[in-house]
């Protein structure tokens, strides 16, 4: 059993390597002929087309802002129906006030991201005026913190058992997952541990690109340093964490 294990293992890890020279020789060689002749014409490109990505971004937080207080509404619609139903209406309820609770969550997020490429554009675009975005982004940031403030006081409506989390704290999700039944902690068990396998895969792409990257300019190594270290830094967390729960389940 071990042998026939091991040698599946080794003839995976020979074919990813044979796979992975393969590709990357295809890459520098295309590198050399072609990315490098085209390489100025691209950088151009891209710096042409910062100032359109502000708009864009700009635009995209503004309306994504607008579908949050939409969302928000929704929620507390759902949350007034909650006493005037049975149980079976209740659960289709809950599942929806649950969508509209993680699709909101998700947009957020994406609001926050879109501040600090904002930001990092204005940065790289010199002749942008600066303060004026700088304006827009202090404004698109504070609605978001608005629209999660009163996220989590609706939360705090809708699941009594779960008002006493303090947002503010670092330890927020564990206050979050404290509270919360073991259904609900198995779905985040789950859900989690399906994240750190997918993410494996997510870190390979990301490298690889940077690895492509490379060929226009070498400011794309310190991306991967950065990205590698992340990657091993979850590995390590997560790791270390297993140990250290299992050693208290043993003791």
């Amino acid at each position: 059993m071990k042998s026939n294990f091991a040698k599946k293992l080794w003839t995976k890890l020979l074919l990813a390597g044979g796979i992975g020279g393969i590709i990357g020789g295809m890459v520098r060689i295309l590198g050399d002929r072609f990315i490098k002749a085209t390489s100025f014409n691209l950088v151009a490109l891209l710096h042409s087309l910062i100032f359109p990505s502000i708009i864009v971004l700009t635009v995209f937080s503004v309306s994504t802002c607008l579908i949050l207080e939409y969302f928000l509404r929704k929620m507390k619609q759902l949350f007034y129906l909650f006493d005037e139903s049975d149980d079976e209406k209740i659960d289709w309820l809950e599942n929806q006030f649950e969508r509209y609770h993680i699709y909101g969550e998700l947009l957020n997020f994406l609001v926050i991201i879109a501040c600090l490429l904002i930001l990092a554009l204005i940065i790289c675009f010199a002749n942008t005026n600066q303060f004026v975005f700088s304006v827009v982004i202090i404004v698109i940031e504070l609605l978001a913190i608005s629209w999660t403030n009163r996220l989590y006081r609706l939360l705090a409506q809708v699941f009594p058992s779960k008002a006493e989390v303090d947002y503010t704290k670092q330890n927020a999700m564990d206050q979050w997952l404290a509270h919360s039944d073991e259904g609900e902690k198995q779905l985040y068990y789950q859900s989690s541990y399906y994240v750190f396998s997918r993410m494996n895969l997510v870190y390979a792409f990301v490298l690889l690109v940077l690895l492509v990257s490379l060929n226009f300019s070498d400011k794309g190594l310190v991306a991967m340093f950065m990205v590698s270290g992340l990657t091993i830094a979850e590995k390590v967390l997560f790791y270390r964490h297993y140990l250290k729960l299992r050693k208290q389940k043993i003791s």
